[in-house]
C-alpha cells in the first residue's frame, strides 16, 4: 500500500511514536486507520483504541489486487484524496527526489493534518492567482508546531528566489523559534508545481542582529486571518459551482471547498 520510501517511513515514524498511545488487535487495524484518516492524534489524546473495521478497507483492497475481483485496489483515503491538488502535487514531485532535506520536508507534509493539507493547497494557489494578476513577487508563512513552511511565487531567476526565499525562511524560523523551517518556490507558469525546495534546520538560539530585523517583517497571520484571507479570495474569483475547485483538486467545486 505504502509504495514509496517517504509514505513508508512517514507511517513507520509515526508509528513508533504513538507506540504506547494506541491499542489495536492487529497491525492491519493500525494501517488501515492510516490509509482512511492519517495516523495523526491531537496532543491532548493519551490513549486511543482502533476496532477490526478499519482493516476492512486493506483487506477488500488486498483481495482485488491478488485475486482481480471487481473493487478498489486503493482504500479512499490519504493515497486518493489530495490527488491532482497542488497539496497532492507537491508530494509526488518530492517522492522523486533523494535530498535528506527535501524528504524530511515530506515527511512534515505527510504529518500534518486534512484541513492544514487543504489549507495549503489553497495557500498555494491563493499567491500564484496573485502572482498572475499583478506580476509582483507574493509570499505566505504556515507554521505548524516547531517547523514551518514559507511559500514564495515571483519572476526572479532561481539565483535570486534562492536568495530572496532564503533570507524569509531564515527571519520566519527565528521569529517563530522554530527547529525547522522549509520554503518552497512556485512555478509562476503552472499552478502547484515547484521550481525550488529549500530546507533550514537547527535549536533555536537568541541574536540579536536577527532580533533588530523583526521589526521589518510583518507578524504570522492568526489562524481567523488566513481563513478570512482564502475565503475573501475565493469570493473575488468567482468560482462557479460547476466549475474546477481553486484548491486544484480537480473536483467541481460545489463537491469540494464548497462543502
Amino acid at each position: 500500500m505504502l509504495r514509496s520510501p517517504l509514505y513508508l517511513f512517514s507511517f513507520l515514524n509515526r508509528r513508533h511514536s504513538y507506540a504506547r498511545k494506541i491499542r489495536a488487535s492487529s497491525e492491519l487495524s493500525i494501517l488501515g486507520y492510516h490509509l482512511k484518516y492519517n495516523l495523526w492524534f491531537e496532543d491532548s489524546m493519551d490513549f486511543v483504541n482502533l476496532g477490526d473495521d478499519f482493516s476492512i478497507d486493506v483487506d477488500s483492497a488486498m483481495i482485488a489486487r491478488r485475486m482481480n475481483f471487481p473493487g478498489k485496489t486503493t482504500p479512499e483515503g490519504i493515497l486518493t484524496k489530495g490527488r491532482g491538488s497542488n497539496f497532492g502535487n507537491l508530494i509526488a514531485e518530492i517522492e522523486n527526489k533523494e535530498a535528506d532535506n527535501i524528504l524530511d520536508f515530506g515527511y512534515l507534509l505527510l504529518s500534518i493534518n486534512e484541513e492544514s493539507m487543504k489549507n495549503m493547497s489553497e495557500c498555494m494557489q491563493y499567491i500564484f492567482d496573485k502572482f498572475q494578476h499583478d506580476r509582483r513577487t507574493h509570499d505566505f508563512t504556515m507554521l505548524f508546531g516547531d517547523s514551518g513552511i514559507t511559500m514564495h511565487c515571483g519572476a526572479e531567476n532561481n539565483e535570486e528566489t534562492f536568495k530572496r526565499l532564503y533570507a524569509h525562511c531564515e527571519l520566519s524560523k527565528y521569529r517563530s523559534k522554530a527547529n525547522n523551517w522549509y520554503g518552497i518556490a512556485l512555478s509562476p507558469s503552472e499552478a502547484g508545481q515547484t521550481r525550488l525546495v529549500i530546507g533550514l534546520s537547527g535549536v533555536w538560539q537568541p541574536n540579536p542582529d536577527m532580533d533588530n530585523l523583526l521589526p521589518r517583517f510583518g507578524p504570522p497571520l492568526s489562524p481567523r486571518q488566513l481563513k478570512s484571507i482564502l475565503s475573501a479570495h475565493q469570493k473575488e474569483t468567482k468560482v462557479g459551482v460547476n466549475e474546477p475547485c481553486p484548491c486544484g483538486s480537480g473536483k467541481k467545486y460545489k463537491k469540494c471547498c464548497r462543502q
